[in-house]
């Protein structure tokens, strides 16, 4: 299990960090995690 906490000073910073992309590319890494872990031995 990965827990991802992220914590701002306003609502406006999430917004605009989202505009920027950032949803786009946190699902992008996270993928790439989900493909990632299988591979790592215990």
């Amino acid at each position: 299990m990965v827990n991802i906490t992220l914590q701002h000073d306003s609502y406006e910073d999430i917004e605009t960090m989202i505009a920027m992309g950032f949803k786009e590319g946190l699902t992008m890494c996270l993928q790439n995690l989900d493909e990632l872990l299988p591979t790592l031995k215990k």
